[in-house]
Parts: structure tokens; C-alpha cells; sequence
């Protein structure tokens, strides 16, 4: 049995193409992505910072997705995006919930695999990046948008 993923992406349409490479990477680490939430062992939710009801509405669904770790020890939840750039805002979601595994940004979710690899071991992530660094080439990507301009 194959294990699951779930992405949540708030925002705009470079969410949306972020979101696809973080299913490229899913899929590179042997998932498969689940049609409801509640089917999968990985939940991410890419996150938008432009307007505060859409970190109102990650918070919200937050909450959701902690009853669903707690029915489900083995899941591992995810959060990154602009929102999580902001240094305060991670370190705020970082202390009102203690259930995310992983708490990234913007600047490195080409390194995603590592970080699945270090919750899977029960590791808890919180790697934010002050700055891009060099253009990572190769990032796989799982497109699900069609044709954008």
C-alpha cells in the first residue's frame, strides 16, 4: 500500500506551481496523491501571506488537521509558503502547534525530501531561510494546472 499525500494551497498561482513541485517531490519519495484529506499520511498546506483571512484559514484548518494526527500518530503535517517565511509568523505557528512536523518557507522546499526523510525518523523540522540562495535546477515537478500565463 502506497502512502498518500494531501497539498493545500493557498493563494496565487506561484503557490500553485510551488504546490507542483512539492508533489514532483512527494511523488520522487513514493507517494501517491489521496483524494480527501483524511486518506493521507502527508498533509501540506502552502501557504499564502498576501491577505490575513488566508492565514486566518490556515490556523482554522490547523485545527482540523490536528484531530486528524491525533487519530493518526504516523501522519505527518506540513506547512510552508510565505506565510512560514515570515520569521514571526513560523515562530508563532511553531508554538500553537506543536503537532507540525515540518515548518518551512519559501527558500527551501527543494530540499523536502530531506526533511520527510528527518519526520519520518521523528524528527521535528523548522528550517527557515533568510535568503533564496542559488536557483536549485531539476526540482521534479508533478503538474496538475494545465496551460498558465
Amino acid at each position: 500500500m502506497s502512502k498518500k499525500y494531501f497539498i493545500n494551497t493557498y493563494g496565487c498561482q506561484m503557490n500553485v506551481h510551488e504546490s507542483e513541485k512539492i508533489a514532483g517531490i512527494l511523488k520522487k519519495c513514493g507517494y501517491d496523491s489521496a483524494e480527501k484529506i483524511e486518506d493521507a499520511d502527508f498533509i501540506m498546506l502552502n501557504t499564502c501571506a498576501i491577505r490575513e483571512t488566508a492565514e486566518n484559514r490556515v490556523v482554522g484548518n490547523l485545527g482540523i488537521i490536528k484531530k486528524l494526527k491525533e487519530k493518526n500518530r504516523n501522519l505527518i503535517v506540513a506547512v510552508c509558503g510565505c506565510m512560514t517565511q515570515k520569521a514571526v509568523t513560523a515562530q508563532n505557528l511553531k508554538k500553537r502547534c506543536p503537532f507540525v512536523d515540518i515548518i518551512i518557507g519559501t527558500h527551501n522546499i527543494y530540499s523536502l525530501d530531506k526533511y520527510i526523510a528527518e519526520a519520518e525518523a521523528g524528527k521535528k523540522v523548522f528550517e527557515i531561510l533568510e535568503s533564496e540562495g542559488s536557483i536549485i535546477e531539476n526540482v521534479p515537478v508533478y503538474r496538475t494546472s494545465g496551460v498558465n500565463a
